[in-house]
């Protein structure tokens, strides 16, 4: 468990004794109209080489995020920290939630671009059920959350800062679980109103900020799949014909064997930063790039149609424009057929392997996901157990996806379903690369709670059944209590 200073007023830590408790340090930058105070700069240039020091601020809830980016970024120092940004967002306004919900996500996508890697949010429960929720946030699972003070709900401890850990130990994880859908999930950190705290070295307004994660911990790369799902093939893959592509050793993206005039998808939220024609027939003609967070750039090439411009922020999922790539399209560059070329390039730090010499690109099939993908805490719609040995598993709903493995003996939880040609496919991961037929019940059947090992009353058992059965989303008559039986 780390311990973090979040500092309000004076933005100043007093005394490093503290230091020996506190694995970094959070600064005020702005809340509104509010410009960083004076000791900002001194005590932010003075600390660096002390502890890892980071910047929050509160967007102006009447302004664009726009206004709210330009405002933070002017008043950012040129060294950022060591730590994440922190959004703080708790300001009651007069939006609805639809508008709060989209102002957000456009502020932190762009704030994302800017500074290399995803953001941390803070906020509360009762303000996060009332602004933000409502809207059905799909895109927040990503982001890492402070939950604000209302974790602890006594009154004032007497703690030292020491003994801080194994006092949060004994509360976290009592109550998250029952919040609603949407609301943001157990957070990565808790928070604590530093007045609670016997820390006699700092003065002023604090929060003191708990977390078991891993500040240094790179952001998992998620991107969703830039075609309609189960519907195309792939004809060439990363790293394939290294006789064609001398400078990269290989191809450098994914080409997808989609006919002209297919919607084609935003595969992570970042800023357009190239949406061109270019009437070649080399290179990738018709194109749209787009810079993502944690240094990844999106390339789309041998496009019909580009329905995005310059500067534009789009967001996961969005269409952007329309597959091309027909060899009588004067705009459609190096292509010998209708199809689009997916491909992602990183900053720095992408493997020197056949596909990625020279550009850094990185092979994108292992990342993609389904458009209903929620994190890695996406809830499965049912279990199955299968029953033989060498049901295979696939890149994809249907038999024309290449094999992975066999499944062998066992249960897998099912995330998603789909029938292709009247066959029934299951998708067994969070991410959308491993299915499984399940059509056949001699292959696969469905999962009932298990029995259980110690004998328990038949009426019971019962309740066991019906409240599992109502978990799958069977439409059940109400049990009639109490159970009789003859």
């Amino acid at each position: 468990m780390n311990i973090y200073l979040d500092l309000w007023a004076g933005n100043k830590v007093v005394s490093n004794d503290l230091m020996p408790y506190i694995n970094g340090v959070w600064f005020k930058l702005v809340d509104g109209d509010n410009p960083k105070d004076f000791l900002f700069d001194k005590q932010f240039s003075e600390s660096l080489g002390h502890y890892p020091r980071g910047i929050y601020a509160f967007p102006k809830s009447e302004w664009s995020p726009i206004q709210n980016y330009d405002r933070i970024m002017m008043l950012y120092p040129e060294q950022d920290g060591e730590l994440r940004f922190m959004l703080d967002m708790e300001k009651k306004n007069s939006k609805s939630p639809q508008q709060q919900n989209d102002e957000l996500q456009e502020l932190l996508i762009r704030l994302d671009i800017t500074l290399g890697r995803y953001s941390i949010i803070y906020t509360n429960l009762y303000w996060w059920k009332d602004n933000i929720a409502p809207a059905m946030p799909d895109w927040t699972w990503k982001y890492d959350f402070v939950a604000s003070q209302y974790r602890y709900n006594g009154g004032r401890i007497t703690k030292k800062l020491s003994e801080l850990e194994s006092w949060l130990t004994s509360l976290v994880g009592n109550t998250w679980a029952d919040m609603p859908a949407y609301t943001f999930g157990k957070p990565t950190y808790w928070q604590i109103t530093g007045d609670r705290l016997r820390i006699p070295e700092v003065k002023g307004d604090i929060d003191v900020i708990i977390t078991q994660g891993d500040e240094s911990m790179t952001d998992k790369i998620v991107l969703y799949y830039p075609v309609d799902e189960g519907m195309f093939t792939i004809s060439q893959k990363f790293g394939e014909n290294p006789q064609y592509y001398p400078g990269s050793k290989g191809h450098n993206g994914i080409d997808w064997a989609v006919p002209v005039g297919n919607k084609i998808y935003c595969a992570m939220d970042g800023e357009v930063i190239v949406s061109e024609d270019r009437k070649e027939k080399t290179g990738y003609g018709r194109q749209i790039r787009i810079k993502c967070a944690n240094g990844i750039t999106l390339i789309y090439g041998h496009l019909s149609r580009r329905d995005v411009q310059l500067g534009d922020i789009v967001k996961a999922k969005e269409v952007i424009g329309l597959s091309g790539g027909a060899t009588s399209d004067p705009y459609s560059g190096y292509s010998t057929g209708p199809h689009l070329h997916f491909e992602a390039r990183l900053d720095k730090g992408a493997p020197q392997v056949p596909g990625g010499y020279s550009y850094g690109a990185i092979d994108t099939l292992p990342y993609l996901v389904s458009h209903k993908y929620g994190g890695e805490e996406a809830k499965p719609l049912y279990r199955v157990k299968v029953l033989i040995y060498n049901l295979a598993v696939r890149s994809g709903p249907g038999v024309h996806y290449a094999g992975l493995r066999n499944s062998g003996k066992g249960e897998f939880d099912i995330y998603e379903e789909r029938t292709v040609n009247d066959k029934k496919f299951g998708r067994i991961s969070t991410l959308l690369s491993e299915w499984i037929f399940i059509g056949n019940p001699e292959y696969v059947t469905v999962v009932t709670p298990p029995v259980p090992q110690d004998p328990i009353e038949f009426s019971e058992w019962v309740v066991k059944l019906d409240a599992w059965a109502r978990e799958q989303g069977f439409d059940c008559p109400p049990l009639k209590l109490p159970i009789k039986f003859e």
